[in-house]
């Protein structure tokens, strides 16, 4: 059971890690050749200026980001906080396991075999705070370290 925990935990850093070096697509104007950067498509309008439109619904999309607060928002930072919650949220549950095996020590009434359930669900809890903490420490490190070799 250890194992694939520890395979499903090391599974989701990675993935969320790798993730985050995804791109961000930026506005460009149209080049000499009416072409325009990636997720935007050449229009002409009736002077003949070549305009570049967002392929997945113009202004639209711009106008939705900045009502809901991620306009300028880069592709990694959206999935850094992403993973931010997703980690905020499992370090909740090991604080709330580890809580929850004090409660049953504190509760036990000195039967030996009660407490040593607590204590394994206590160690549970903190073995759980151990690699959320190790996870979101060794995707930063990585992520960080990938940024600056590739120089973005």
């Amino acid at each position: 059971m250890k194992k694939i925990l520890c395979s499903i935990m090391f599974t989701m850093c990675a993935i969320f890690g790798g993730l985050s070096l995804a791109s961000n697509a930026h506005a460009l104007s149209c080049n000499a050749d009416n072409k325009c950067g990636t997720g935007y498509s050449p229009v002409i309008d009736e002077d003949g200026n070549c305009n570049c439109v967002n392929i997945f619904g113009g202004d639209d999309v711009d106008a939705i980001g900045d009502n809901i607060g991620l306009k300028g928002t880069t592709m990694p930072q959206i999935v850094g906080n992403i993973v931010k919650v997703i980690l905020g949220l499992f370090g909740i549950v090991a604080t709330v396991i580890i809580v929850t095996g004090g409660i049953k020590w504190m509760l036990s009434q000195g039967d030996t075999q009660k407490i040593d359930a607590a204590k394994k669900i206590m160690i549970a809890g903190a073995i759980g705070m151990v690699l959320v903490v190790s996870g979101y420490a060794i995707t930063s490190f990585l992520v960080n370290s990938l940024m600056k070799v590739v120089g973005a």
